[in-house]
């Protein structure tokens, strides 16, 4: 008799031993998954602060061939920016009126650029507001830097 109850409390034993290691492996996939998001989310974030470009001023012009202009300056640093997107925005609703990238016209270290975007939605005499935000590689876009100006169109 004593014999079964050693044989059941040693079966008892790895049964609950292999619960705890695959809790454990559970946990693992989740964290190690989060983890490493987190991680390559953490160097696209440091990547955009280190582009740093500045809006220096913006032109707006209405009407059919509208355009919207934003002179942009970068600092020193060796950030590879694949092209500055240029956003504008209605200033009562908030509404993005246009956005495009521009890679033709990207500043080189310690110097200023001119990005030009199509903007056929703007309306003369409105105020919109101008921002510009760096693309780094294909699919990473940061968020708008260097200020923002709000500008009416001509």
């Amino acid at each position: 008799m004593r014999k079964r109850k050693a044989q059941g409390e040693i079966i008892t034993t790895v049964l609950i031993i292999l619960l705890v290691l695959a809790a454990i492996v559970i946990v693992w996939q989740v964290v190690r998954g989060t983890v490493s998001t987190t991680a390559t989310r953490a160097g696209n974030v440091a990547n955009c602060i280190d582009a740093d470009i500045t809006l220096n001023s913006a032109t707006l012009v209405g009407g059919g061939s509208g355009t919207a202009s934003a002179v942009i300056s970068k600092a020193g640093n060796d950030v590879s920016i694949t092209s500055i997107k240029v956003l504008v925005y209605d200033q009562s609703t908030g509404a993005i009126m246009c956005s495009a990238d521009d890679a033709a016209h990207i500043p080189a270290k310690f110097a200023s650029g001119t990005s030009a975007i199509p903007c056929t939605t703007l309306t003369a005499g409105t105020t919109y507001t101008v921002k510009v935000a760096p693309m780094l590689g294909t699919s990473n876009q940061c968020e708008p830097m260097g200020g923002s100006l709000n500008v009416a169109a001509q």
